[in-house]
């Protein structure tokens, strides 16, 4: 018989059991972490800097090279990967080198690669570029998935009046979609 003060016993029905849940995936590192010392901290901020300062070298080594889809390249891959906000005088002067070039594009991918960064970075590039590869009837002479990816996302950048890049944005997505189900 329990008492007035004493605790009742807990009941445990099929909602409140125990659950057998898996492993984390990081182990018991943060039940045992220990917060680094202001040596290993230093130690740690100079060798980042020493990596910021080797690709701020990369940056100007590639700026003086003559091959675009490199450039373009380098510049895309910071900017997706979140490190490009360390660099923006080196990657606003080498767009600003390509803009003030007069360069023939040569292939699809890289035509519009080149539009979407300079667009995206604020320069005026007109969208002609893409009428050597899209005809009248809006087809694109092209079946690389990468040249087409680059197109697509490129599209996304125009202007109110910008019909070449409505025609390139609803052509590409048709011949992706065709694509899909080709490899699929």
């Amino acid at each position: 018989m329990a008492t007035k003060n004493s605790i009742p016993p807990l009941v445990q029905d099929d909602v409140h059991k125990p659950r057998p849940y898996p492993a984390s995936q990081w182990g018991d590192f943060f039940l045992d972490y220990k917060p680094c010392t202001p040596q290993q901290y230093r130690s740690m901020e100079g060798t980042a800097e020493a990596k910021k300062e080797e690709v701020r070298q990369i940056i100007i080594d590639t700026a003086k090279c003559s091959d675009l889809p490199q450039k373009l390249e380098l510049v895309d891959m910071l900017q997706r990967i979140g490190v490009d906000y360390h660099y923006g005088k080196e990657i606003n002067e080498l767009l600003s080198d390509i803009h003030d070039g007069n360069i023939e594009l040569l292939d699809l991918r890289t035509a519009s690669l080149q539009f979407y960064l300079l667009r995206k970075h604020g320069y005026c590039v007109s969208s002609d570029v893409f009428s050597k590869f899209i005809d009248d009837d809006g087809n694109i002479g092209s079946t690389d998935a990468t040249s087409l990816l680059g197109l697509y996302n490129a599209a996304y950048l125009r202007t109110h009046g910008e019909k070449i890049l409505g025609v390139a944005m609803s052509s590409t997505k048709k011949i992706l979609k065709s694509l899909l189900t080709i490899w699929t």
